[in-house]
């Protein structure tokens, strides 16, 4: 229970404020109604007991026990009403003995028909330890679901004991007042257009009001009206030059129509006369610039810099690496004189990762060893950022807080990146990160669409204002889970490509695949693999001058779930990806901001055309990919 209250504390500390409290979904949470000798609304499977007396202080609960299966993989799980587009908080607490494995929590949602489509997923806790909870927010139900379950569970093969209690499955609900965010990156500005965002939701308090305070470049105190104020943001725009120089706090206050005070919050913001020298940052428009340029990261997962394998890696249109194992610095010398840029791994230095350093065995021993490290690397021109956060739990916030605190201290030349499968929570990780990188792997059980479901909902819970290096599928699940997943399969070429443009056209600002170790099997290079991998990313590869224009792009309509579009001007012309996230033919019309004439398709095989000047009328194949440049 210490750990949650040190969380909450350090969560408010940075102005990630809880949900708000709403009305509980499960009728039979706490397990205490039973009629005809069975738990109302739970399914029992091997392994799984109700009994009384087993739960928090004594009351109901359930108990997980087995000693000898290390196959079983099953859980109780319970049904719950839910509403397309919706979110929902869940928990469970736990408690463990000797568990091999993890006590874990989930939702999944199903179609009509019963097939899985997707979930949101807590990692849990083994070994021996007294009551936690164990809780997440999923993403906004998909149109597609029909049916969603809650379920608790131990992670395949478990062995050990497990006691569960106290189930839980609300409408998460954003509160009043979210905290406030500026696009600026670590909230440092030299020059051009600031904006602040507050998160908010206004959607139960109609004729509520935003100020916005902040000290001018004369240094007198100012409020003002927000630049733009929906249900869900109020934003403020302003040029940085008409800040007070030094750092002063920016506030916004949230006032209902009586001019009762609903909420607020402040930051502070740092004005320069001119930004500091990095090797690695990130401008207004989220691209990464290396070395003073636009940059768009296009690499991948590797074991380590193994010569050998480097030099076959080296083969495909790759500028980037993200390596498990810590390079040398002859190693990093190799990078940089292939021309490959290294995101540097510290992902493991923790004192709960299995694969950390000899001597790393407390929060404060894993602190020093990453500042030793960092001071021994950062001057390298090898690397571009840190790897710090792979797929951590939320529990762990307060450390999470403290590592992005220490490296921002020691070396702001360059940046952190964050990769989670909690797509969902991104937002409670905001200021643990500086760019953040979710990862669907719908190959081949889910929906492909998945990946635009999961960059979309990226790019919301970070509000639009930070970057996103999404890191799409290159594997096989069956290299995961085993030679009896046959049906695990490596994506086709077409797919992986539809994935890669699914994460662009959603708002990527680089894209780093997972994973080139697992196309060695058994010491041989799968070639067909690498060559699909490499299709993929050379898609792209043209591309990118068009992707790191500095061009306003023009605002287009006519994105859906299943319709992705995506606009950038370059040199003049107009240039958009139009990807079917679904393995249906599509078609759509897409709306143009102004008026153009000419249409070329550049790659795909779809029919578009131009209805008029304004509108593009499109016809996709399942998963076609079309990229087109219009001309005015």
């Amino acid at each position: 229970m210490k750990k949650s209250r040190i969380f909450a504390v350090a969560m408010a500390a940075c102005g990630i404020v809880p949900a708000c409290p709403a009305a509980e979904l499960l009728t039979n949470g706490s397990f205490e109604d039973v009629k005809d000798g069975k738990t109302v609304g739970w399914n029992v499977p091997e392994h799984y007991a109700f009994a009384d007396g087993v739960g928090m202080n004594g009351t109901r609960g359930i108990v997980f026990e087995n000693r000898d299966d290390r196959k079983y993989y099953r859980y109780p799980s319970a049904q719950i009403p839910f509403e397309k587009g919706k979110r929902y908080e869940y928990s469970v607490w736990a408690k463990t003995e000797g568990l091999t494995g993890l006590a874990q929590l989930c939702v999944e949602w199903y179609d009509a028909n019963g097939k899985w489509l997707s979930g949101s997923y807590q990692g849990g806790f083994g070994g021996t330890h007294d009551w936690m909870q164990l809780k997440g927010v999923t993403p906004p139900i998909p149109s597609d679901a029909a049916r969603v379950i809650v379920a608790f569970l131990v992670s395949k093969g478990g062995l050990g004991k497990v006691w569960f209690d106290d189930v839980s499955v609300k409408p998460m609900e954003r509160p009043v007042f979210g905290g406030l965010y500026s696009s600026a990156y670590r909230n440092l500005s030299a020059d051009g257009k600031v904006m602040f965002r507050a998160a908010v939701n206004l959607k139960d308090h109609p004729g509520a009001r935003a100020v916005f305070s902040y000290k001018d470049a004369g240094g007198d105190m100012r409020s003002v009206k927000p630049t733009r104020l929906t249900e869900d943001a109020a934003i403020f725009e302003i040029e940085a030059a008409h800040l007070a120089k030094g750092t002063h706090p920016v506030s916004c206050e949230l006032i209902d129509r009586n001019g009762r005070k609903l909420g607020g919050g402040s930051l502070d913001f740092t004005r320069v006369n001119e930004l500091p020298k990095r090797r690695t940052w990130f401008d207004a428009k989220r691209r990464t610039i290396v070395d003073g340029k636009p940059f768009f990261p296009l690499g991948i997962y590797m074991a380590g810099v193994n010569e050998k394998q480097f030099a076959e890696f080296l083969t495909g249109p790759f500028n980037c690496i993200m390596p498990y194992v810590e390079p040398s610095v002859e190693q990093l010398d190799f990078c940089r004189a292939n021309g490959i840029e290294v995101i540097y791994p510290l992902n493991s230095i923790w004192p709960w990762n299995k694969h950390r350093p000899k001597g790393v065995d407390s929060d404060v021993d894993a602190q020093a060893y990453v500042e030793r490290v960092v001071n021994d690397k950062k001057d390298h021109p090898a690397v571009m950022a840190w790897y710090c956060n792979d797929e951590i739990s939320l529990e762990k916030f307060p450390q999470l807080l403290a590592r992005q605190q220490l490296l921002e201290r020691i070396d702001p030349s360059h940046p952190t990146w964050t990769v989670l499968y909690q797509y969902g929570e991104v937002r409670g990780y905001y200021p643990t990160f500086d760019v953040v990188g979710t990862d669907p792997y719908p190959i081949p059980g889910s929906p492909i669409g998945n990946v635009a479901m999961w960059t979309r909902t990226t790019d919301d819970e970070v509000m639009g204002l930070k970057p996103m290096w999404q890191v799409p599928q290159a594997f096989a699940w069956a290299d995961c889970r085993g030679p009896d997943r046959k049906n695990d399969r490596f994506p086709t070429r077409e797919e992986m490509l539809n994935m890669t443009w699914q994460c662009v056209a959603n708002g990527a600002n680089g894209i780093v695949y997972w994973c080139y170790r697992l196309l060695y099997q058994k010491g041989k290079f799968m070639v067909d693999r690498w060559a699909d991998i490499c299709a993929a990313a050379a898609s792209v590869k043209p591309y990118i001058p068009v992707i790191l224009s500095d061009d306003e792009p023009p605002k287009v309509t006519g994105a859906t779930e299943d319709l992705s579009v995506r606009a950038w001007r370059y040199q003049g012309d107009v240039y958009l990806v139009v990807v079917n996230n679904t393995r249906k033919p599509i078609t759509g019309e897409i709306g143009l901001d102004g008026d153009f004439r000419e249409l070329a398709t550049l790659q795909g095989e779809g029919d578009c055309t131009m209805k008029d000047k304004r509108t593009i009328a499109v016809t996709l194949s399942g998963i076609g990919v079309a990229v087109l440049r219009v001309s005015p």
